[in-house]
């Protein structure tokens, strides 16, 4: 099961301001996604958690890097940019795609791209320029290739890109992007949010720490708040209030753990102290039996800024995005 996750990294610096109207034929796209993550960039940007990760890049003497992101990439990521949706409609395959919405403006995302070794780019039957690159996901690893396009709607511009030729120019419609952003639409404080429909049977190993408890969980959900405090709410649904309660008791010991482990180190006491306010409760079970399990967690905000600062030093210096060594871009086959 490979989701080529890690290479995502770089499909964020090149378009994480952007979102499409991929020009195409076809209805619009009504399968839905298997996994889906949401970030709402307008409000991530203006929140306390934002706050808090300036201080710790001041810090660090990194408080530039934002500017120079904002100018590589001709956009405001405080103002421009707003819902960013990853998904997937399978694990099996390791196609993934990714739905975002800009603005009036573009930027200098089509640009970046015709830069890219290997690029090539065709025609699209609505109009505008269908982009194809390829990624190499590191020694030994297969390319992985790229389809991205960046055109006008009525809403402004929107920029999409696919592991998969055929599954990108699917998306294309009005009404597809409109439900594929859904995700990313965040209500209230939520700057993030994940979810995965149905865990695969195969999502960990058998022989791996925890197998049978993963294994337990049929969907997840996870959504991320940033207001007077930063708030991890996790829902972890079970067949069966029996399972639900085995799922409770791991998880409580596993937190138990690592308060331990992290407690009696002087830079992780903090962290464990975190911990320790963890909530693990199994929820009234539903009318087929099925039970959630919640998992909260909430830092206050003053906790999380002196830990940003305190760690400045602990977190990796940006390069800049043509210093990035999240992805190496390689001529397409």
């Amino acid at each position: 099961m490979r989701t080529r996750l890690h290479a995502l990294p770089l499909l964020a610096a090149l378009a994480l301001p952007a979102v499409t109207s991929a020009a195409a034929e076809g209805a619009a796209d009504p399968v839905e996604p298997v996994w889906t993550v949401g970030l709402n960039m307008r409000r991530a940007m203006a929140s306390p958690l934002a706050s808090s990760l300036r201080l710790g890049m001041a810090a660090n003497g990194d408080e530039a890097q934002i500017d120079e992101l904002n100018e590589t990439l001709g956009l405001d990521l405080a103002e421009d940019v707003g819902s960013i949706v990853l998904f997937g409609d399978d694990f099996e395959s390791g196609v993934f795609s990714m739905v975002a919405e800009l603005g009036e403006s573009a930027g200098n995302l089509e640009g970046m791209m015709l830069a890219m070794p290997g690029y090539r780019s065709d025609e699209l039957p609505g109009g505008g320029l269908l982009h194809h690159f390829t990624v190499n996901e590191g020694a030994g690893a297969d390319e992985m290739p790229v389809w991205a396009a960046v055109p006008e709607t009525a809403e402004g511009y929107r920029f999409v890109a696919s592991t998969d030729e055929q599954n990108l120019r699917r998306l294309a419609g009005e009404a597809s992007f409109e439900k594929r952003l859904a995700p990313g639409r965040l209500d209230g404080d939520r700057i993030l949010s994940a979810r995965i429909a149905k865990v695969p049977e195969d999502a960990v190993p058998e022989d791996t720490f925890g197998a049978a408890a993963i294994k337990s969980i049929t969907s997840f959900q996870m959504d991320v708040t940033s207001g007077e405090s930063l708030a991890l709410d996790i829902n972890l649904q079970t067949p069966d209030p029996t399972r639900a309660k085995q799922l409770q008791q791991f998880l409580q010991s596993m937190a138990g753990m690592g308060q331990m482990m992290l407690g009696s180190q002087p830079d992780s006491a903090e962290i464990a102290a975190m911990l320790a306010g963890i909530a693990i409760q199994p929820q009234p079970p539903a009318e087929d039996g099925s039970t959630v399990v919640n998992v909260n967690l909430g830092v206050e905000q003053d906790v999380v800024d002196r830990w940003m600062v305190e760690n400045a030093s602990k977190m990796p210096t940006g390069q800049g995005v043509a210093g990035s060594d999240a992805g190496v871009v390689t001529p397409a086959r």
